[in-house]
């Protein structure tokens, strides 16, 4: 999973150059932190200072740390099985299938095939080393390269109705809509920690200048916290996240 998300990562910012790939991320880094600087030496009192800074180190510890323990979960042993139909998932109590359309490109390292589902938010791993032989490896990526996994033509079939098999088996045609993404998007882990450590941030620096006012502020911190950063949190959020679910839905809804 980690040779795959550096992988990823050449994608995004260096178009397969790891040196690229650094170069883009350490100056994005270095823009971040010049800005929180500049923040920090123009609105706080020197003596303050280094608690502010103690305070956003101990603050990226518990995150870190906080993913690492959610990541050494117990987890179930999956078995993928790869056809011209797409790409199965098994686990002990559930079978997903996801054809060809629904990974937009394959990435390859010596040792992994990697592959992003069209809006490249899940990565899905393949060691080469599960593959039995050069030309099994030969046919995937042939397979997962093709221009046209799923012609033009399905994709605008519309999906026959449920029906029932005389052996009792429901085959169910799932189109998500646009309200389930939003509802994706509003209730997944990665949003609330998002919008948490901003509500943090934000309410820890109305602290400070609630305690410490500025001798020549025109408004009190209360004040300009209920009529500025409020309302201005709350435009903020209320147009990320739809445009986050309408972009997730624009690349799904052709699947």
């Amino acid at each position: 999973m980690s040779e795959a998300q550096s992988l990823n990562l050449r994608r995004r910012f260096g178009r397969g150059s790891r040196a690229r790939t650094l170069l883009v991320l350490f100056s994005i880094l270095g823009g971040l932190l010049l800005l929180v600087y500049l923040r920090i030496r123009t609105e706080i009192a020197p003596k303050y200072q280094p608690l502010v800074l103690a305070g956003a180190g101990a603050l990226f510890l518990i995150f870190h740390f906080g993913m690492r323990n959610s990541r050494k979960k117990p987890r179930q042993t999956a078995r993928l099985e790869i056809s011209d139909a797409g790409v199965a998932f098994n686990n002990p109590d559930s079978r997903v299938t996801m054809p060809w359309s629904g990974f937009s490109q394959c990435l390859e390292s010596p040792t992994v095939f990697v592959l992003l589902d069209r809006p490249q938010g899940m990565l899905i791993v393949l060691p080469k080393r599960a593959f039995p032989n050069a030309a099994a490896q030969d046919w995937f990526r042939a397979r997962a390269n093709e221009p046209s996994n799923i012609t033009n033509s399905t994709a605008q079939v519309t999906p026959p109705p449920a029906r029932t098999s005389s052996s009792n088996v429901i085959t169910l045609n799932i189109q998500l809509g646009y309200r389930d993404y939003l509802v994706r998007t509003m209730t997944s882990w990665w949003s609330k920690s998002i919008t948490l450590s901003v509500i943090i941030f934000v309410s820890g620096d109305s602290a400070y200048l609630a305690a410490f006012p500025p001798p020549d502020a025109v408004n009190s911190s209360f004040k300009s916290f209920v009529l500025v950063l409020v309302p201005s949190l709350v435009a903020m959020f209320a147009v990320i996240l739809p445009l986050m679910s309408l972009f997730a839905w624009s690349v799904h809804r052709n699947i």
